[in-house]
């Protein structure tokens, strides 16, 4: 009677397991790192009817597989099931938004914002403050990646905050402290990229600049006024006026200026083809 009862525990004990097995479906392959921003519960299966067996501090986290359908979502704020590797084992799940999918990486780099730019507690727009930046350089120590957008951690006034989507009104720049001799005529631009036009010109001077990005130069004048230039789009040096008559033969192209061109594309070249 007792072996019969222990035989007859040993098979209720293998149908559960099988069950339990037939409940957990197999994860759609995944490996990435993400960084938790915030304590998050840590599951033995991908069912927030159980009880979680912990939480998870905010860290850098290694991401070894996900729930069949989590490529199918309608926003950003979506949940899904993620398999994770902890010190525990590789048998444990997180429910996450899809937007926090994400990694941090540390930087050091500074950036000029051309427009004034929302500070945000948290790299998601649902964090906005009622703060913001005007347009200016601000130094940035992190920057936050996922497939949906990136966002800047800056240092500010108000201590560290978000910038989120920054990347379409940014620019990369270089501290430089640097006195360039204008000999000509150059034309200067709210932004440093050529294709909404110049804004004026800058008499022969010499400027200070304090900031570069790539061929772009901010510069301060005498004056005061603060602008960008690029020594391509100013005229050349030597020119020697002259009341010739030329004929041309075929339709010819006017240019602003000698060394650079408009291709088909309407991006600004110089005379060996490169982009600017």
């Amino acid at each position: 009677m007792k072996k019969k009862l222990i035989l007859l525990f040993a098979a209720v004990l293998f149908c559960l397991q099988l069950k339990v097995a037939e409940a957990i479906p197999e994860p759609s392959k995944l490996s990435t790192v993400i960084t938790l921003l915030e304590e998050t519960p840590i599951y033995t299966a991908p069912d927030e009817t159980i009880e979680p067996i912990g939480a998870l501090a905010p860290q850098n986290l290694q991401v070894i597989g996900a729930e069949g359908n989590w490529l199918t979502f309608q926003k950003d704020t979506d949940k899904k099931w993620f398999k994770v590797q902890t010190w525990m084992g590789a048998d444990q799940w997180i429910h996450l938004e899809l937007r926090r999918m994400g990694f941090i990486q540390k930087t050091d780099m500074g950036i000029w914002l051309s427009k004034e730019t929302r500070l945000n507690d948290s790299p998601f727009s649902d964090s906005a403050t009622e703060l913001a930046l005007s347009p200016q350089t601000v130094r940035i120590v992190a920057r936050y990646q996922n497939k949906f957008q990136s966002s800047y951690l800056a240092e500010t006034w108000a201590g560290e905050k978000w910038l989120i989507d920054a990347e379409n009104h940014s620019f990369p720049v270089t501290i430089v402290n640097e006195q360039i001799a204008l000999s000509t005529t150059t034309s200067k631009f709210d932004l440093p990229v050529p294709y909404d036009g110049d804004n004026g010109v800058l008499q022969p001077q010499i400027v200070t600049s304090f900031e570069k990005y790539n061929d772009w130069y901010h510069v301060r004048t005498a004056s005061g006024e603060e602008t960008w230039i690029n020594k391509k789009f100013s005229e050349p040096e030597n020119i020697h006026r002259t009341d010739e008559s030329v004929e041309f033969h075929t339709v010819t192209p006017l240019r602003k200026y000698p060394n650079v061109y408009e291709n088909q594309y309407g991006r600004y070249c110089s005379s060996n083809g490169e982009s600017l």
